[in-house]
This record gives structure tokens, C-alpha cells and sequence, in this order.
């Protein structure tokens, strides 16, 4: 049996549908007899499977069978497949028509056999496995035709079967019984993901930004149809909203095509479903003989489909969702507004508060949708941090708008996006104080909930010199709200958290540990809700920050210990808790669960908040694994990977920087660490403070040290963490001045704050010969005495990370010049002819320069030397 399938030319195959090796292997790795494609029109399923096709192996014969409208019955089915699988017989017998015994298998009684049979007999007799694909398997629902399909695949052992359909039934129709094994790829895996996107972009030689690919990625939700749509628009060389006023005329012109006798109808579903079923339809005022018929005009233009995976759901693609919208409001612009109206109390009483929400600012109804918000705040933040509903592309009046900016910001930030969040946040940030000027100041509800909003926006969008004053009006207001039902009651938990990680963000961890004790009334009443878990998740990390690990230690049993749903064990509401997990796992000397912890919050690096913080701890944690140069690099990359972030707070680019310098120290690169600390000369936050201290320590300017470190002990505005640093500082430098008792009582003043909040981890950063040489100094209290065993002996089990006295190597002078040569790329060869010796002198000096290193190799060697000052 040869390959029959119908001539399909290359150069008609649009790249975008072909081009997906995802599904390609998919399909390729499948054991299923029966594989299904289930999609409506645009998604590519006939273009994908020529593609599979065109890859398969020479063992299987392919028969292609191409289904239309043409195919009314099951016996134009059945001659169809008989045909284009080039079954006719040709012997001349059988030319002749020639009749035999009815009994026998010969041409003539298979003339009276029906359709399935004859099928079923040549494929019986064939010696080589068969795949079979059938395209426009709806045709399939024809009476009768399913179950022959499938009693054939039942009976014939090598037969494959591939099937694409818009029929979401189409499985349940070929084998009711379940009896095969079926492989089902969905609308879901044929849209385009974002890489399919740029893929499909690259395909037609077009150079798009991210920004751009995923703002096309959103609007077509991913529509294979919708993407080439737009692409072709842009090859064709318009604008980006040229383009897009292009492509909007072009489907509200389909779209029209589409309506028959009923446009009216067809546009006012379109507007108003996006997805939804006949109870959604009615709601806004769509009769039900409409609905039908708008929905099958739709299916047969290729806008919508039925989900597969949603039963009773007919779904609209955004941007031809938009377009029908931008035609109702020019031809029809009352009936948008009734159809939001509807549809935001429809959604409301449906439970679903944030698409109710959008529907209401969709139809300019302000106070209902101010109304859904204050009473459903929590939920509808939630929905859109999941990323589930899609923002309006509207304007509304200015004091409106801002629930608008608030909630679109919020959704671009939840996704990564963080300018587009910023310049959102940003119009917060401006309607807020706009309208704080319109209420000559009177304190509503709706007012303390837009400086809430200004307050979480300031800080999102990275404006934080805003966020002090902001915050102070914030609790002055709420403090004085005019709120007789008690509308605000759910803001002043969310409220705490967000100004708490605000505190934290700003390195004022006592304001932060304040803000989270009032904020939350505990209540051990069952599972937890998101705001709860979120704020025992953050308390952890503000405790760990303060330096509190034992009350750390206490908040995250608490947190592990209560029911939680497993959504918000896997959120980003987590990520806190398992940064400050990671943190005391560092502490413990337990790298291993450190490691697991940080790597429970990669999922969320992308759009997480706080990731200076994590960040910081990946990085000590791989100090502490792989040394200061792999700990540099793992810094260095993962800030060129957040480049383009909104700005982090000054606090935490002070802890990052401090973080570099202390590497650079420790990796004996003190000429960079000392211009980084002359160009960051008079930082007021403690731990930058103490790392430029730290470089005047190893440059040998230890009065320097001194005098610094007591400045900023007696500040007062110093973290537990960064004191006993500040104390161990001082203590070293003491030493180097000779001042041995000053060196020992500032070791001692460590070694409390230390004992009082269960901190080990700076004594293994103090210089080691420094360290050994006080801890053997008899303590000053018997409490002491105790807890410095224990910090001695986990010091004792880690590697020095900071020295400052390196041993030298007794090197001749010739190794001396040889060892600068290979700290070069220059061969053993080149180097004998520059110093005019032979080649066997060199590698006996060479040989001598690795023993007294310590290395066995020129990669090894020149680490070593530089560790030794020798280069």
C-alpha cells in the first residue's frame, strides 16, 4: 500500500501552524491507537498533522482522507476512503467487472459488501501497518459512520488512527466504551505559547521585543489564526497601532460577514461571552434560538469554539471579543452597556466577584463596581494574581480609573511585567493625589482605599520616595475613616502585610514585626485564607531579618502546622517563609535543606517581589558551597537577568552591594572592592556601612575600622545581624591596634546578642585567626561560656571565607617571572623563547612552582598564587 495522501504544496503551508516540535514529539511519542485532535477552526490541526506525516518512518503506510461538506452520507464516506487509499483492484478481471462466487473475496462481491466492510478487508489483507487520518472528523457524527470507524480500529491490530475534529464529543462518538487508549490534544496544547509566538515570528523574519510578543501572546489568547492575523499585518510594514486598528476593522468585517440576518445578536454575544454558556447568553438579553445561531455562525467562521475541557462553554478569542465590542459601541452603544450591566450582576450572583468587578467599570456603573470591590477585595486580587481575567483596553472618567490602573497593574505584575506595572502603579499614584485635592478632605471609605492603593502601588512600582509619607497618611486616615458599615474592616489585615513588607523593604524590621502583630486577629477556626497564610509566611522572614530565629523557628511551625489548600502552599504567599526556612537552614549548617528550600520559590523568581532578599541568601548559600568567585558569578548573572526591573528599594541595593564587596574581599579582588567603596562612601544603611569598614580592615587602615565600627554600634539604628558584625569588626580591628582587652569586650557584646537570638552564622565570616584567638579567651559570663562552645564548634566544622594574613611562598626570582607568564595564554614553548631557555628548563621551574603552591596544574596554579599575593 503506497503513500495516498493528497498533494499538499510546501509553500502553502503557513510556518506559524507547522513549526511546533512540542506537539510534534508529542504525537511522535504517543502509544495510542487513537489520536485525537480536538480544536476549532485556526488552530492549526490540519497543517500539524501534514507535518507529523511528513516525519514519519517508511515501516507505515499513511492513507490521508480529507472530509467537506461534499460527505452527506456514510456511503460517499466510505467510497472516499476507499478511493483516495488507491483500493480498487486492477486486475483485468475486476476491469471487467467479471463475477465470481459471492462467498470469495473478489471485486464483485465486495461491490455488495458495505462500505466498512470492503475497508475493513483490504486492510485485513495488507502486511504492513496502516495510519489512517482523517481531517474534518465532525463529519464522523454522520449515522453510523463513528462506530464503523471504530470497529475497524478494533479489529485490524497495526491500524493507527488520527483524527482531527471540531466536535469536542469526537472521542466518545469513535469509542463510547473507552475500549482504546486514546491520545486527546486540546485547544489547550494547540495554542500558541509565547515561545510559539516568537517562533512563529522568526518564521516570517520579523524582530519583535518581548514587551511587544507578549502583549500579541495576551490579545490573541494564543489563537494560532488570530497570531498570523497580526503578524501579516506587520510584515505588510504597519505601525504597532495601525496594525491594530487594521486587524480590529478586518474582523469586525468577518465578523459582519459571519451574522447573516441576525448581526445585532451575533455582536452582542460575541461582546458579552469571551466564554460563557446559554445561562450567560440569557442574562445579558440574548434570547436562546439567538444564541444558537450566533454560536454556530461563529464556530463555522472559525471565532469561537466549544471547549473540550469546559462542558457547555462556547469561547470567544479576546481579540475578536474587542473587535465585536468596538463595532457595538459605534452602531449599538446602549446595548454594550446593558449587556456589562447584566452581565457584572449576572457574574456577581455567580460568585465570580473580579469578572463582576470588570463588567461594572465596562458599563461605567462606578458605584456598583466600588461596591463589589470594597466587599470582595481579597477575592478579586487573588483572581488577578492567578492571571485569570483580561483587562479592559479602555479609558474611563479620572476619579474611576483608578480601580482600573490598580487591578491592571496588579495582573502585568503578577505575570513579570514590571514597567508595564510600574507605569500603571504610576497612574495610581496620580489619581490618588488628584483625588485627595477633589475631597477637601473628607475621609470616606473609598478614600482611605485609594491611598491603600497608593501606598501598595508606590512600593510596586519601585517610587520609594513615596512610600513614607504615603504610608503615614495611609494609617492616619484609616485611624479617622467615616466607615459605619465597616467596609474597611478586610483592608486593615491586607493593608498590614503590604506596608509590613514595605518595613521590611525599607530595613526597619522593628516597624515591620509592629505593623504584622496588629494586622491580623488569629483564628484557629479550619483552613486558612490567603491573606492569614500570607502573613504568618512573611512574619517568619521579618523575625529572620531581625535577627529573632528562635521566634522564626516557632512562626513556621505554626505555618506548617495549619491546614492550608495546596494553592497557597505552591503561591508565592510561601515564598517568604521558605526564603527565612533556607536562611536557618544556613544557620544550622544544613546546606543540603537550604538548598531544597530556595529551590521551592524558582517557580516565582520571575515575577517575585522580594527577590533581593532571596537572592541574597542564594548567594551566601553558594559562597558557603562553592566558594566567593561561583558565588560572584551566580550574583552578577542573576542581576543582568533583572536588568529591566522596577527599582528595588534603597535598602536592598545597599545589602546587595554590601553582599559583592564582601565577595570581592573574599575572593582577593581588593582593588575592586576598595573603588566600590570609595564610590559608596557615606552610605547610611548599616550593612554597606559595615562592608566598606571591612575593606579598610584588609587594606590595613584598622583605626579606620575602629573608629567607624563604634559609630555605627552606638547609631542605634542597627538589625541584630549586622551588630554582632559591627561588634566582630571591631573586635578584629582592636586586635591589629593592640588593644586586646577593647578586642575581647567587643567579642563578648557579640556573643550575647548572638546567644539572645540563636545567631551563629557571622562568627564563621569573622577572621578565622581572630576568631580562635578570643573564643580561647575565658567568657565573661557562665551563659556565655556554653553558647561559645557551640558557636566554636559549628565555626570550627565550616571553611574560612575571610582572611587577611595569606602565607608566602618561597618562589625564586626566574619562578617568579615564569608564574607571571602563566597567568597568561601563552604555551611553555613560547614562554622558554622569551626567556631565551629550553623548553625542559621551563617545565622543571613550572613543576617547581606547582609543589610549593600545592597544585598539580597551571589551572589550579594561578588561583593559588593570587590567594597568595603572588600576582
Amino acid at each position: 500500500m503506497k503513500d495516498t495522501h493528497p498533494e499538499m504544496r510546501r509553500q502553502d503551508m503557513p510556518p506559524w501552524h507547522t513549526r511546533r516540535p512540542r506537539l510534534l514529539t508529542a504525537m511522535n511519542e504517543t502509544q495510542a491507537r487513537l489520536i485525537v485532535l480536538q480544536a476549532g477552526r485556526g488552530f492549526g490541526k490540519s497543517m500539524l498533522i501534514y507535518d507529523w506525516m511528513g516525519n514519519q518512518k517508511a515501516e507505515r503506510d499513511l492513507v490521508w482522507v480529507p472530509l467537506d461538506a461534499t460527505i452527506t452520507s456514510p456511503q460517499l464516506f466510505w467510497d472516499l476512503v476507499l478511493t483516495v487509499a488507491d483500493f480498487a483492484d486492477t486486475d483485468t478481471d475486476t476491469a471487467a467487472g467479471t463475477d465470481t462466487d459471492a462467498g470469495t473475496d473478489t471485486p464483485a462481491a465486495e461491490e455488495r459488501q458495505p462500505g466498512w466492510q470492503r475497508a475493513y478487508g483490504h486492510l485485513r489483507r495488507s502486511t504492513r501497518p496502516i495510519t489512517v487520518v482523517i481531517d474534518g472528523g465532525e463529519r464522523l457524527a454522520l449515522a453510523g459512520v463513528g462506530e464503523e470507524v471504530a470497529r475497524i480500529l478494533r479489529l485490524v491490530p497495526d491500524l493507527r488512527l488520527v483524527v482531527a475534529s471540531r466536535n469536542p464529543g469526537i472521542v466518545e462518538t469513535l469509542d463510547p466504551d473507552h475500549y482504546l487508549d486514546a491520545a486527546v490534544i486540546t485547544e489547550e496544547a494547540l495554542a500558541f505559547t509565547l515561545d510559539d509566538v516568537r517562533a512563529a515570528a522568526a518564521a516570517r523574519r520579523l524582530s519583535l521585543t518581548d514587551e511587544r510578543v507578549h502583549s500579541l501572546f495576551d490579545e490573541t489568547a494564543g489563537w494560532p489564526h488570530a497570531v498570523g492575523l497580526v503578524l501579516r499585518e506587520i510584515e505588510a510594514g504597519g505601525t504597532a497601532r495601525a496594525t491594530g486598528i487594521r486587524v480590529q476593522n478586518s474582523l469586525r468585517s468577518a465578523l459582519r460577514a459571519a451574522s447573516g440576518t441576525q448581526p445585532r445578536h451575533v455582536f452582542m454575544t460575541v461582546a458579552a461571552l469571551g466564554r460563557g454558556d446559554e445561562a450567560r447568553a440569557l442574562a445579558v438579553g440574548v434570547p436562546a434560538e439567538q444564541w444558537k445561531s450566533a454560536t454556530a455562525s461563529l464556530e463555522q467562521a472559525g471565532f469561537g469554539w466549544w471547549s473540550s475541557t469546559e462542558n457547555g462553554h462556547f469561547r470567544v478569542v479576546p481579540i475578536v471579543q474587542r473587535a465585536a465590542r468596538a463595532e457595538l459601541e459605534a452602531t449599538h452603544p446602549g446595548d454594550l452597556k446593558a449587556i456589562d450591566g447584566r452581565m457584572s450582576r449576572h457574574l456577581s450572583d455567580s460568585k465570580d466577584h473580579a469578572g463582576a468587578f470588570l463588567a461594572a467599570l465596562d458599563a461605567e456603573e462606578w458605584d456598583l463596581a466600588e461596591r463589589i470591590l470594597i466587599r470582595n477585595y481579597a477575592l478579586i486580587v487573588a483572581a488577578f494574581m492567578e492571571g485569570q481575567p483580561v483587562m479592559p483596553r479602555r479609558r474611563f472618567s479620572a476619579r474611576k480609573n483608578l480601580f482600573l490602573a490598580v487591578f491592571a497593574g496588579v495582573e502585568q505584575y503578577s505575570h513579570g511585567r514590571h514597567f508595564a506595572a510600574a507605569r500603571y502603579f504610576a497612574t495610581v499614584i496620580a489619581l490618588a493625589e488628584a483625588q485627595r485635592f477633589t475631597d477637601h478632605g473628607r475621609t470616606s471609605a473609598e478614600r482611605v482605599l485609594a491611598q491603600g492603593f497608593l501606598l501598595i502601588g508606590a512600593r510596586l512600582s519601585g517610587l520609594y520616595a513615596v512610600v513614607p509619607r504615603a504610608l503615614d497618611r495611609f494609617l492616619a486616615l484609616l485611624a479617622r475613616a467615616d466607615d459605619p458599615h465597616h467596609d474597611l474592616s478586610f483592608l486593615e489585615e491586607i493593608i498590614g502585610v503590604q506596608t509590613a513588607t514595605t518595613a521590611l523593604y525599607l530595613g526597619d524590621t522593628q516597624a515591620a514585626r509592629s505593623l504584622l502583630a496588629g494586622s491580623v486577629r488569629w483564628k484557629d477556626d479550619g483552613e486558612i485564607n490567603s491573606t492569614t497564610f500570607h502573613w504568618l509566611s512573611l512574619r517568619a522572614l521579618v523575625e529572620v531579618a531581625d535577627g529573632d530565629h528562635a521566634a522564626a523557628r516557632a512562626t513556621l511551625r505554626h505555618l506548617w502546622s495549619v491546614p492550608a489548600p495546596e494553592r497557597l502552599l505552591n503561591s508565592f504567599y510561601a515564598v517568604p517563609a521558605h526564603t527565612a526556612e533556607a536562611i536557618l537552614a544556613i544557620e544550622r549548617g544544613d546546606l543540603d535543606a537550604a538548598g531544597v528550600e530556595l529551590d521551592a520559590t524558582r517557580a516565582h523568581w520571575a515575577t517575585m517581589e522580594h527577590w533581593p532578599i532571596t537572592l541574597a541568601v542564594r548567594v551566601r548559600l553558594t559562597w558557603k558551597q562553592h566558594g566567593a568567585a561561583a558565588a560572584l558569578g551566580l550574583l552578577d548573572d542573576d542581576m543582568r537577568q533583572k536588568k529591566h526591573r522596577p527599582n528595588i528599594s534603597p535598602f536592598l541595593t545597599a545589602t546587595l552591594t554590601a553582599l559583592r564587596m564582601d565577595l570581592l574581599l573574599a575572593d582577593l579582588r581588593n582593588a575592586e572592592a576598595e573603588a566600590l567603596a570609595q564610590a559608596e562612601q557615606g552610605s547610611r544603611y548599616a550593612p554597606l556601612a559595615a562592608a566598606i569598614l571591612r575593606v579598610h580592615l584588609v587594606q590595613g587602615r584598622s583605626a579606620e575600622a575602629l573608629s567607624g565600627a563604634r559609630k555605627l554600634h552606638h547609631g542605634g539604628d542597627v538589625g541584630h545581624s549586622d551588630a554582632i558584625g559591627v561588634l566582630l569588626l571591631a573586635a578584629s580591628a582592636s586586635l591589629r591596634l593592640g588593644e586586646e582587652s577593647t578586642a575581647s569586650d567587643y567579642f563578648q557584646a557579640a556573643l550575647r546578642i548572638s546567644r539572645r537570638t540563636a545567631q551563629i552564622d557571622p562568627f564563621a565570616f569573622m577572621v578565622r585567626d581572630d576568631f580562635l584567638r578570643l573564643s580561647a579567651a575565658e567568657a565573661d559570663e557562665e551563659a556565655n561560656a556554653a553558647w561559645l562552645s557551640t558557636v566554636a564548634e559549628t565555626v570550627a566544622s565550616q571553611p574560612a571565607y575571610v582572611t587577611l594574613e595569606h602565607p608566602r611562598v618561597g618562589l625564586t626570582r626566574r619562578e617568579r617571572i615564569v608564574l607571571s607568564h602563566l597567568a597568561g595564554d601563552r604555551t611553555l614553548a613560547e614562554i622558554a623563547a622569551e626567556l631565551n631557555v629550553s623548553v625542559n628548563t621551563v617545565r622543571n621551574q613550572t613543576a617547581s612552582i606547582y609543589r610549593k603552591l600545592g597544585v598539580t596544574r597551571r589551572e589550579d596554579a594561578v588561583p593559588a598564587a593570587r590567594r597568595a599575593r603572588m600576582l
